[in-house]
């Protein structure tokens, strides 16, 4: 069947799918640090006053002080990202349009608050956005937690109402998973071994958030599920990995044949954390929470297929495994698509918020 007879992807459906080796077709090009060029409020300050001006801050993980920084500025890779596009199977994503996107946001402010990995979607999105009628209605707020830190480990942003409070945003897009584990505090920071992942804490961190959600902005916020964490063994030999996470997978994080099924390329004890292979647990809570309560789903479970595309993939040194390549062509700029998804399906459907 022709692709273009395809019907467009309801909630969900994009996630069975695969990256085809094939060129991204972006508007225009960009940089990483687009946002300090820009009307954007929210993230300036933020950024800035955390890691430094964006151009003047190249990161060197390579433990080698004399080989080139592996970005310029935050997470801009200097070596090449796989082109690829995201394929669902059984349905179609629409090309991506800032103009269609502005005009499916429909002049509303959006809020997106988290942590580094929300950091990355704010940047990545504001950058697609740089110089449309709506790049002003893009904000983002930090916040490692949303709600409550983890035991001994302090929160480096706010709380996600507070920003709510501060900016008053129409729509607001959430996400936590990476410091939500105990024993993170102190000399264990460094030390994912003693880290430990409480599923009970973390589903009623989620139901506290969701539940917060429906009753003071019913019909208003987005759940964006984790960014896939971990390094391929052999990256350069290994472009993208082929398993594709089913929303309903039998996964259990503790036992190490079901990671290295859902993780099939990675050596859970040398070249990830952990933590990374929980991951897969948190967005299946976060799913059950959304059905419950109703709030739509940005869900990121292709990143999975795109380790590759990680800061820490890139070289033999992989210290970050975590954050993704923010160049134009990075795995990254599939999320910018996916939230239009979500705000058309809300329209579609005669709402003016988004789709469930």
């Amino acid at each position: 069947m022709l692709r273009e007879k395809l019907s467009f992807c309801q909630p969900g459906q994009h996630a069975d799918g695969t990256w085809l080796s094939q060129p991204v077709t972006w508007e225009n090009e960009w940089d990483c640090c687009g946002h300090e060029d820009s009307s954007y409020h929210g993230i300036n300050r933020e950024w800035i006053k955390r890691m430094g001006r964006c151009r003047q801050h190249p990161l060197n993980l390579t433990g080698d002080p004399k080989r080139d920084p592996l970005t310029h500025g935050p997470f801009c890779c200097t070596r090449k990202v796989t082109d690829a596009t995201w394929v669902p199977r059984s349905c179609r994503l629409h090309d991506w349009s800032s103009h269609h996107f502005c005009g499916a946001l429909a002049n509303r402010s959006i809020l997106l608050a988290g942590d580094s990995t929300m950091e990355q979607f704010a940047s990545s999105l504001m950058s697609a956005l740089h110089g449309t009628d709506c790049e002003g209605l893009i904000i983002y707020g930090g916040s490692d937690f949303l709600v409550h830190a983890s035991p001994g480990y302090a929160e480096r942003g706010h709380s996600w109402l507070t920003w709510v409070e501060r900016y008053k945003p129409d729509l607001v897009v959430l996400s936590t998973g990476a410091h939500q584990f105990e024993n993170m505090s102190g000399t264990n920071k460094w030390k994912p071994e003693y880290h430990y992942f409480n599923a009970s804490r973390y589903n009623a961190t989620l139901q506290e958030i969701f539940d917060t959600a429906l009753q003071k902005l019913p019909g208003r916020v987005i759940w964006k599920t984790t960014n896939a964490g971990g390094c391929p063994r052999h990256p350069r030999a290994h472009g993208m990995l082929n398993a594709s996470p089913a929303v309903d997978s039998n996964y259990d994080a503790e036992d190490t044949e079901s990671v290295r099924s859902f993780f099939p390329d990675l050596d859970r004890n040398v070249y990830t954390k952990f933590q990374y292979s929980y991951f897969p647990v948190m967005d299946h809570i976060a799913r059950a929470q959304a059905a419950r309560t109703g709030v739509a789903v940005l869900d990121a479970a292709p990143l999975y297929q795109r380790l590759d595309a990680h800061v820490g993939s890139l070289s033999r040194y992989p210290n970050d495994c975590l954050h993704f390549c923010l160049n134009t062509n990075g795995p990254m700029s599939l999320l910018n698509v996916l939230l239009h998804h979500v705000l058309l399906y809300g329209r579609r459907h005669g709402n003016s918020t988004p789709g469930a």
